[in-house]
């Protein structure tokens, strides 16, 4: 069972070499495709995961959000130019919507 505040504090609390490390564990392919599937099956362009790795590195979700904050990325640790994505991909659904009336 997992509190998810507690886990948000404790990420918050991590040294970027630290943050860095724990990322380093996450195979990215495996969680690309993770994403892919969870973007099919719920039809959501934008949400966040919550991830955690136990002490085998053994990776699992215990959080998925459909309408997440974004302060996060909006950090010096964040995506860059994470206005400029959302609004594309804004101006993209629009469109979609527009074509498909």
């Amino acid at each position: 069972h997992f509190y998810t505040p507690q886990v948000a504090k404790m990420r918050a609390e991590l040294s970027g070499e630290q943050l860095q490390r724990l990322r380093e564990t996450i195979d990215a392919d495996s969680l690309s495709r993770l994403v892919t599937v969870i973007r099919s099956k719920f039809q959501l362009s934008l949400f966040s995961i919550d991830l955690i790795v136990d002490q085998s590195g053994k990776t699992f979700i215990i959080d998925l959000n459909s309408f997440p904050g974004y302060s996060g990325m909006i950090s010096s640790r964040g995506i860059k130019h994470f206005h400029n994505s959302l609004l594309n991909l804004a101006l993209v659904k629009i469109d979609q919507m527009k074509t498909s009336n």
